[in-house]
């Protein structure tokens, strides 16, 4: 299994190729997203499933579907919706606390620490 398709099977929320690689380019690792996901370490992995579900945490709580129809034929694509961000958020910042990553926010108020600022 890749690194992308390791974080992207971590959560239950879809997350694109895309939205993967935006987080491995932030840990330095866009390089290495077809490299075999048990090359990383426990430390890396953890990290990276924790900046999914901050991402997750600040997307748009309800995902659309669409549904197509032509005769008897119909297909309707999924919608999401997601709830409880808190919860993300506070499991990532469990994580980042564990590992002394610089992401984690002790405040009271919850957010993301981007490293680029």
């Amino acid at each position: 299994m890749t690194i992308l398709e390791y974080i992207q099977s971590k959560v239950r929320i879809s997350l694109t190729d895309e939205n993967v690689q935006a987080l491995l380019l932030d840990r330095d690792l866009l390089s290495s997203s077809n490299a075999d996901a048990s090359s990383l370490s426990a430390q890396t992995r953890e990290l990276l499933y924790a900046d999914a579900l901050m991402l997750i945490s600040t997307s748009p709580n309800v995902l659309g579907g669409a549904s197509r129809q032509h005769g008897g034929f119909s297909q309707k694509d999924a919608s999401e919706s997601i709830n409880a961000t808190d919860r993300y958020v506070q499991m990532a910042m469990d994580i980042y606390k564990k590992w002394g990553d610089d992401k984690y926010n002790g405040d009271e108020s919850l957010s993301w620490v981007d490293n680029e600022y």
